[in-house]
């Protein structure tokens, strides 16, 4: 049956996934015998970091990510899948989209649209957005896109940034049946800018100027939320949205962009300011104070956060604000479903944090910067130094995709148990 053209179809995520690695440090072993480290390690805010294996890459924390969506749907409804868009600013080839790849590693249908997003930690939340229209748009009524991100950040061994970089992908679907979050088609407030606040001249090279990447953060975020309230005209910060998530670098800087906001824009004295931080924002640093920054999932990992910690089963509403260094940045609000926090458990986020092997930092160092980097014609994989935490992936019996080495180019999958069957 066609849909009427004037037709406003209500579309959001319905089912999330999360891969943040097989691998964990503590800040506290990254700040081990280096007391002036520590203190400036602390003030960030964060508690621990995924850390990457010789045999990951994008590829890998992507689908292992998209798998776990998957798992939650029949064989009918995955055949649903219309539409797959793989966001990362660690692309492996400049013409070919990691999405390919993906859509083979899951056994996606083949009547489906695959491409590839770059525009930094940005490009997980413009996934979503086309991913949403396209779903709106479709002649078929149980249409669904799948977005999936996948990155592995590359900063130097005792650098400030490399306490606070994660690893991982996470992954959502997109329907017209949203049980996590309804998104407002259209109502979004945007701003870009030409700002080198960070740079990837190559996939393991990561050029950052912390200072001026904090001031691009916090205009973006000021200049989002006047064109918010340009386009939804009696918009109000502080009564419009019951939780806040907002991309995450490292904790700190969320709670001083918070604290900007609530006292320029809102006008809030410091005690409110705090007490409205702690019911709102806090639920969304829950997952990422242990993963680090995801880069492309990290806005989408902390409004699943918040829908994990909000305390609440009822409906709720929440503003999400996503930010890519360069610069490009959306503030977005979205209604969350009653039982939305019951649906995200089955993503097995929890689990997957859990899960993971605890590294000492000597372990850590012997295993950063091992990945296989981009442009390599052949190779294999040297596992030697992930032996502990393959054995510890084995035991803790949860499936992973994992690359087992390159030729001409061509980058060589396999999944631990055989998937898809």
């Amino acid at each position: 049956m066609t849909r009427h053209a004037d037709e406003v179809r209500t579309v959001g995520i319905d089912a999330v996934g999360v891969d943040c690695g097989a691998a964990v440090v503590a800040v506290d072993e990254l700040c081990r015998g280096d007391a002036a480290h520590d203190r400036r390690v602390r003030a960030l805010g964060m508690e621990a970091r995924g850390v990457a294996l010789p045999c990951d890459d994008p590829v890998v924390f992507g689908a292992t990510a998209g798998r776990r969506v998957l798992e939650q749907l029949t064989p009918d409804e995955r055949e649903t899948i219309e539409l797959l868009v793989f966001a990362t600013e660690c692309g492996l080839d400049l013409s070919k989209s990691l999405g390919g790849a993906v859509h083979r590693l899951l056994g996606l249908p083949g009547a489906c649209r695959t491409l590839e997003f770059k525009q930094a930690c940005y490009s997980g939340t413009a996934a979503v957005q086309l991913a949403a229209a396209v779903v709106a748009t479709s002649p078929r009524p149980d249409a669904r896109a799948l977005v999936v991100t996948g990155d592995i950040g590359h900063h130097p061994l005792h650098s400030l940034p490399e306490t606070v970089t994660g690893v991982g992908g996470v992954a959502v679907l997109v329907s017209a049946e949203p049980r996590i979050a309804a998104l407002r088609p259209g109502l979004s407030g945007l701003h870009s800018d030409d700002v080198s606040d960070t740079l990837r001249p190559s996939y393991t090279q990561e050029v950052i100027d912390p200072d001026l990447s904090l001031l691009s953060y916090l205009e973006c975020l000021r200049s989002c939320w006047q064109d918010y309230s340009a386009r939804s005209p009696g918009a109000d910060f502080m009564r419009d949205f019951d939780l806040l998530a907002m991309h995450t670098p490292f904790a700190a800087m969320v709670k001083g962009a918070h604290r900007t906001l609530t006292r320029d824009v809102v006008g809030l004295p410091p005690a409110e300011i705090q007490a409205d931080f702690e019911r709102r924002v806090e639920p969304s640093l829950a997952y990422v104070r242990r993963t680090g920054n995801m880069y492309t999932g990290t806005s989408l990992l902390c409004l699943i956060s918040a829908v994990a910690h909000s305390g609440s089963r009822e409906a709720a509403t929440a503003g999400v604000f996503s930010y890519g260094s360069g610069c490009s940045a959306e503030f977005y609000g979205c209604d969350i479903a009653p039982g939305a926090a019951d649906r995200v458990a089955g993503g097995g986020v929890r689990e997957a944090l859990d899960s993971r092997c605890p590294l000492s930092f000597d372990a850590y160092a012997r295993l950063a910067g091992t990945d296989v980097p981009a442009g390599v014609r052949d190779t294999g994989v040297d596992l030697e130094a992930a032996q502990p935490v393959l054995r510890h992936v084995e035991k803790a019996g949860a499936p992973r995709l994992m690359l087992t080495g390159v030729q001409d180019y061509r980058r060589q999958y396999a999944w631990t148990d055989g998937f898809p069957r």
